[in-house]
């Protein structure tokens, strides 16, 4: 895994992703350098969903938007 990545997840609300496996993500960045991970607090799965009314949290899904969409612009096919 040479490009960047960035993970980004719901800690405490996030039925999806059980504390065992959020920890495994957050030492990976430690371990390569082109990783960055973002547990987020309180933020429930599909908090990116807009018509989750559960789930949807705007300014986590901005933050979210700020990181990825950088990242996914370096891969087009035009960028590469």
């Amino acid at each position: 895994m040479s490009k960047d990545r960035c993970v980004l997840s719901g800690a405490t609300k996030n039925n999806m992703a059980p504390a065992n496996v959020l920890d495994v993500y957050r030492v990976v960045p430690a371990q390569m350098k082109n990783v960055e991970v973002h547990v987020l607090p309180g933020v429930r799965h599909g908090y990116t969903m807009h018509s989750n009314t559960n789930a949807f949290n705007k300014n986590v899904y901005d933050f979210s938007m700020q990181r990825a969409l950088p990242i996914l612009g370096s891969r087009s096919p035009g960028r590469r």
